[in-house]
């Protein structure tokens, strides 16, 4: 229902009124080598929209690389995962109820605001962990082959220009071509990017 002390990538704090988000974290023991744990912040956002899609079709949902979830090119949900000693904690939070004056900045939305057909929180996070069990639960066994051309689908961040902004602060453009089995950004000059902000450019 609440959280006080929230945070999301890079250690930005994550805000949401009390009864207005989906707030919650799992942990999963991960049985692959330890360079492929960071494809499992893609695999959950491919899975919110595909559980999100499940509850309504009609729903014009996105990822901005790596994990952003958009709705109408507005964000919905975010998250955020740490590698821990033998698996990773994925924290999620998704903007169910919001009204516009509870939004934290003018570039979010909620399902509420975008009409969407479900908004009670018990039955999207029930939807949500079941698809996101399936698809772990290959991923185990098969690795990011399966779900590669799924993401780059549903990735608003490729064939577009945007901006890089790495950890450290130094920015370029680019067009985005692809993403690796790794979970990588692959850029149209066939060079990677593991880590960054991407800002959609128009």
């Amino acid at each position: 229902n609440y959280q006080s002390s929230g945070r999301g990538r890079l250690d930005r704090e994550f805000i949401a009124a009390p009864s207005s988000a989906l707030l919650f974290s799992l942990y999963k023991k991960v049985l692959r080598p330890r360079e492929e744990w960071n494809f499992i912040a893609l695999l959950t956002a491919l899975s919110i929209v595909d559980a999100l899609i499940e509850l309504d079709e009609d729903v014009n949902i996105s990822v901005k690389w790596p994990n952003d979830i958009l709705v109408n090119d507005k964000k919905i949900a975010g998250l955020l995962s740490e590698a821990t000693e033998e698996g990773v904690i994925v924290g999620i939070g998704l903007n169910v109820t919001m009204n516009i004056d509870e939004l934290p900045v003018a570039e979010a939305t909620s399902l509420f605001l975008e009409n969407f057909r479900e908004v009670d929180r018990n039955i999207i996070l029930q939807k949500i962990l079941q698809t996101f069990e399936k698809n772990f639960s290959r991923w185990i066994v098969e690795g990011s082959a399966p779900f590669i051309d799924a993401y780059e689908t549903s990735c608003s961040s490729l064939h577009r220009s945007v901006q890089i902004i790495t950890p450290d602060g130094n920015s370029k453009n680019a067009i985005p071509a692809g993403i690796s089995p790794l979970g990588e950004l692959i850029l149209n000059d066939g060079s990677t990017v593991n880590s960054a902000d991407i800002l959609h450019l128009r």
